[in-house]
């Protein structure tokens, strides 16, 4: 019984699908917002833009 519950390697797969999952959710948190932070500037400079050509 301890032989089997030492070969046993489901405990450590999950482990690391766990660990896979959290490093894929990190990377999409930081590229979220880094595209939120560049779209937000693209909507900025586009509004200003067209807010100075209504008034001309």
């Amino acid at each position: 019984m301890i032989k089997s519950f030492l070969r046993n390697e489901s405990g450590a797969t999950a482990i690391e699908y766990g660990l896979i999952a959290a490093l894929i959710s990190v990377a999409a948190v930081v590229a979220m917002r880094y595209v939120g932070t560049e779209l937000s500037s693209t909507f900025h400079y586009v509004g200003s833009n067209m807010s100075s050509a209504r008034a001309t």
